[in-house]
């Protein structure tokens, strides 16, 4: 049974992973070619409500704000800006009668705090001994908002200037990004 079922496996990941590239281009009358890939459409839907959510400049749920450099050459660098977003999930004011203070604030995987003074440090994914520093930069500073404030944004540039004797290799750091809202009204 177990062979039965591996082999089973085996041919569904050839039909459907194996298919781009494809076929050779047709080069006599009515012979075709193809090349596919798997389609998939996902869509969650978040509830309306009061609850915070952090987004992007379209809208969207951040899931994972991830900041992919792709590969870059010894004493290569490369530069990326996102926008992150807090709001609430049914856009209405944070609050109609108070000021509010919003605080973005990154960790890396030590829990450490990390803004445009600090380095985020990307570790080597197969030698954790290895490591490249990159620069995280974003508005760490208490952000006042004021009565009937939808939202409120920051932007958030990840910089990796490569060495030129840096180890070559996938480097990888992890962290958290939080916004915190805080209700001004005296008590």
């Amino acid at each position: 049974m177990k062979k039965v079922l591996l082999g089973l496996l085996a041919v569904s990941a050839i039909a459907f992973g194996a298919s781009n590239p494809g076929d050779n281009t047709p080069t006599t009358a009515n012979a075709k070619g193809e090349a596919g890939v798997p389609l998939q459409v996902k869509a969650s839907v978040v509830p309306a409500s009061s609850r915070l959510v952090l987004v992007d400049e379209n809208n969207k749920v951040i899931d994972s704000l991830v900041f992919d450099h792709g590969n870059l050459v010894q004493k290569g660098q490369s530069k990326l800006d996102k926008i992150v977003i807090l709001k609430r999930t049914d856009n209405n004011a944070f609050s109609a009668t108070n000021d509010m203070t919003a605080k973005f604030v990154a960790t890396n995987n030590e829990k450490e705090v990390v803004d445009g003074l600090n380095n985020f440090p990307l570790q080597g994914a197969t030698d954790t001994s290895k490591v490249l520093n990159s620069e995280l930069a974003y508005n760490s500073k208490d952000i006042t908002v004021p009565t009937n404030a939808t939202f409120v944004r920051t932007s958030v540039v990840s910089k990796v200037v490569v060495p030129a004797d840096q180890a070559e290799g996938l480097y990888i750091g992890n962290g958290t990004f939080t916004a915190t809202l805080t209700n001004n009204a005296s008590k």
